[in-house]
């Protein structure tokens, strides 16, 4: 677990927790804790359905756990000599505010948020933001960017470059195989870094939206166990239940 993006909103104390077992005893004066992808709900809490890939199994375990047509994918690219795989472990602001620049184009694309730049910028600070890339002759063709914790590493955002390339079946295609091979380029990469859980960070299992569908068949080609948990606001004062409630009543308007 760590905590962060601590902030004063209307004269309350705030902080983000990521990945707590269960709420935490707090001693240092916060009002309220935003907890993300805690393992046990309290009241009024959200659901997350995740994605978890075991890291500690081999490389040819995990390799064999992927669907048929996601083998294939990574295939294609091993023998590709032209593209490139690449991690970013300490990425400088320009390479935050590049990820930036490509996401925010695809999420207007795709009719999605843009990305949290404060949270981004928090966790580089952190180091705790990773980067990772696919490219064909220095193209980009996909970005991921990374949360990662002591034993857990968290997809939290990722796109590619599809939407820009439509009109060309090929490099379609292309981007196809290098997004599935950058995910597994990913999963050896922290592996070998001592992570044993691989998020994908999140299932919606909605079958009326197409997009969305689409999205968790792609996660689900990479084996794993399907993982709940929660998100809450969790009250320390007066003040911060307030707060909390005040939060309730606007969100139900």
């Amino acid at each position: 677990m760590f905590e962060i993006n601590h902030r004063t909103r209307m004269g309350v104390k705030l902080k983000d927790n990521y990945f707590a077992l269960c709420v935490q005893e707090e001693k240092d004066g916060y009002d309220v804790v935003y907890y993300f992808n805690c393992k046990t709900p309290t009241e009024d809490s959200r659901e997350f359905t995740t994605l978890f890939i075991d890291l500690s199994k081999t490389e040819d375990e995990l390799f064999d756990s992927f669907k048929r047509t996601t083998r294939q994918s990574i295939k294609k690219m091993i023998i590709e000599p032209l593209m490139e795989f690449k991690m970013i472990e300490d990425p400088s602001i320009e390479d935050v505010n590049e990820f930036i620049e490509h996401f925010n184009v695809f999420a207007q694309s795709k009719g999605i948020k843009e990305c949290d730049q404060t949270l981004l910028f928090n966790l580089r600070d952190q180091r705790r933001l990773y980067i990772a890339k696919a490219s064909h002759l220095h193209e980009l063709l996909c970005i991921f960017v990374f949360i990662r914790d002591e034993e857990r590493v968290s997809a939290q955002y990722e796109c590619n470059m599809r939407f820009s390339n439509m009109d060309d079946a090929d490099k379609v295609r292309l981007i196809g195989h290098a997004n599935k091979m950058l995910e597994f380029f990913c999963m050896k990469w922290f592996k070998k870094r001592s992570i044993t859980v691989y998020d994908l960070s999140g299932l919606t299992f909605d079958q009326e939206n197409v997009q969305a569908t689409n999205i968790d068949r792609r996660k689900m080609a990479f084996g794993g166990e399907v993982v709940t948990e929660y998100h809450f606001m969790y009250p320390v004062t007066l003040k911060g239940r307030l707060f909390v409630e005040s939060k309730k009543i606007i969100n139900k308007e």
